[in-house]
């Protein structure tokens, strides 16, 4: 049976349209500088990790690149101690259980906790256009 909502004081919820979101050029730009620090920075710790998952050293499957503490905290997002090389697996294990692999984390690797945790208790600004310039000139020169 369905409901009629015409004359009833609960009142069916009006939706309103989504409008595309237009972005400016500057918002644009920083985006693109972010997907390129990404791409330089997971290349990084594929090498450090020999492409293969830090935490069940198989090498038999796709690798993805992982952060200790989330990427959304820009001060840590590009830092290397901060990231790792985890199977799909993995992945789904330090999402899932994210004490036990804290824990795991802090135990394997104690020195990079402590680098990455005073780096996230003083926060530093980030200005992603300046990272950005330094390490594309870097790559780039290296090419």
């Amino acid at each position: 049976m369905a409901i009629d909502y015409s004359e009833s004081v609960l009142a069916k919820p009006v939706r309103k349209k989504r409008r595309n979101r237009v972005r400016s050029k500057r918002t644009r730009s920083i985006h693109r500088m972010k997907l390129d620090l990404d791409a330089i920075a997971r290349t990084e710790v594929f090498e450090r990790d020999g492409n293969k998952c830090i935490h069940c050293p198989n090498s038999d499957r796709s690798i993805q690149w992982a952060h200790v503490l989330s990427r959304r905290h820009l001060c840590l997002r590009w830092e290397a101690d901060n990231a790792m090389t985890l199977c799909a697996g993995c992945h789904l294990f330090w999402h899932h259980e994210p004490a036990m692999a804290v824990d795991w984390f802090i135990k394997n690797f104690g020195e990079r906790w402590e680098r990455i945790r005073r780096i996230h208790l003083v926060n530093p600004k980030i200005s992603v256009r300046e990272l950005w310039l330094e390490r594309c000139a870097r790559s780039s020169s290296d090419l």
